[in-house]
């Protein structure tokens, strides 16, 4: 009489649930326990939200892999007749034995192709589109781009500032279809845009290199006046938390309207950008997402960072690396 294969299966469809649903947070939380461990200043930050589209997608997955893990322990019940049947005279498993047991890993790979097509390519395909337009922009391609049906003029209009060395960050994106989204292009000559893809297209593309100096010197203005300029202005929309605001204006004595203004660091919607004053004094504000920018936190900066972008604001003027 033969085992029961009830147990193998039951392991097995436990095994695949579990591997589904590891699989659809690993893009959200795996991307910001990696971000935390990188960067202590990240440290409790969502970097990636987890969305209602990422729930479904990851229910889907795990049924799914519940599925598979089904026909993996049935099929596993057989193939460990199958291998006995294969056993050497002596009764030990001989190469045949093991190369049957062998036919369950193609069935396991369903759940990896799952997770894959429903969780990670439309992220993926985000940053992709972008990255194809400048690649074809930095070649001239403008004809391969209109065949594509790629928004060519979004990316080339800027192509006398791009270099071929850049990252790509994931601003922003519909947490309930994916079907939007905002993607940073930050280059290694210090220029940096921000796009918007709209159902795999590239709509639009904005400098958001050029504004980062406005950002700090409304801040700044601030806490030195009270005035809140960003309420009035045409740049992106900026939010600025109160808590922010009195801050600067109680730091207000260590201000002075001569500063260098430095992008410091980018991970993923989160932007960390200085401001240096002549007085000495340093204070490093950050910025989360697109529509709108918002302002939580500004601090006095850690002196004795080892790195440090060169970037200058003086009275107004900005030149260097975002």
């Amino acid at each position: 009489m033969s085992p029961s294969p009830i147990v193998p299966v039951a392991l097995w469809a436990t095994a695949g649930a579990l591997l589904g649903m590891i699989a659809g947070h690993i893009p959200f939380d795996g991307g910001n326990l990696v971000a935390w461990l990188t960067d202590r200043r990240l440290r409790g930050l969502v970097i990636f939200p987890y969305g209602s589209s990422a729930m479904a997608r990851t229910t889907l997955v795990t049924v799914i892999g519940a599925g598979v893990g089904v026909a993996v322990g049935g099929v596993e019940h057989l193939a460990i007749g199958w291998a006995w049947d294969q056993a050497t005279a002596k009764g030990r498993m001989s190469w045949r034995s093991w190369a049957v047991l062998l036919v369950c890993i193609p069935l396991a790979l369903p759940i990896a192709w799952a997770a894959d097509d429903l969780i990670n390519q439309p992220l993926r395909n985000l940053q992709q589109t972008i990255s194809e337009l400048i690649t074809l922009s930095l070649a001239g391609a403008t004809e391969e781009a209109e065949f594509r049906g790629l928004n060519y003029v979004s990316v080339d209009r800027h192509r006398e500032r791009l270099s071929e060395q850049y990252t790509v960050y994931l601003v922003e994106y519909d947490l309930d279809t994916y079907h939007m989204g905002r993607v940073d292009v930050v280059f290694d000559n210090g220029f940096a845009l921000r796009c918007m893809t709209t159902a795999g297209q590239v709509g639009y593309c904005s400098p958001i290199s050029d504004i980062y100096r406005g950002w700090m010197d409304d801040l700044i203005h601030a806490g030195l006046s009270g005035e809140r300029n960003w309420l009035n202005s045409p740049r992106a929309p900026l939010t600025v938390d109160n808590t922010v605001v009195t801050w600067l204006s109680d730091h207000s004595d260590r201000l002075s309207e001569t500063y260098e203004v430095t992008k410091v660091s980018q991970q993923g919607r989160w932007i960390f950008i200085s401001a240096r004053f002549d007085t000495g004094f340093e204070i490093v504000c950050r910025f989360r997402g697109a529509v709108p920018v918002v302002v939580d936190q500004c601090t006095e900066a850690n002196t004795s960072a080892s790195h440090r972008p060169q970037a200058t604001t003086r009275a107004g003027y900005y030149s260097g690396s975002p």
